[in-house]
């Protein structure tokens, strides 16, 4: 009878996980679309490409502190990122100094050869 018991707690427990690793990819994603789809060009290649190479191994405070900078207008995101404009305190400094150092990788010339005339 215990045992029974008890299987039915750890049955209960890994249907639980399953269902916040599904809420979490569900996150995960969403923020994926919202890095690729900011409306200004530049913006959506350098947070699209960032999110699709770390997001995935993001924690969930990380993700939470992503979404901050996300919460931002776009034209200030790409301030922050070029350096036109200092981190506000409220972002994680640590997110954006990653994103700015990923955004000095990128060939900027290489992808205009690929957008059509």
């Amino acid at each position: 009878m215990i045992f029974l018991e008890i299987y039915k707690n750890f049955k209960n427990m890994v249907a639980n996980t399953r269902f916040l690793t599904t809420l979490q990819d569900c996150y995960r994603k969403q923020l994926l679309y919202r890095s690729k789809q900011r409306g200004l060009l530049e913006v959506d290649i350098i947070l699209g490409s960032w999110a699709h190479d770390n997001v995935p191994k993001l924690d969930k405070d990380a993700l939470l502190k992503y979404e901050k900078i996300l919460n931002q207008d776009t034209a200030d995101i790409f301030d922050i990122i070029i350096g036109t404009k200092s981190i506000p305190q409220k972002l994680d400094k640590d997110l954006i100094e990653s994103i700015q150092e990923y955004s000095d990788t990128i060939d900027f010339s290489t992808l205009k050869k690929k957008l059509p005339n």
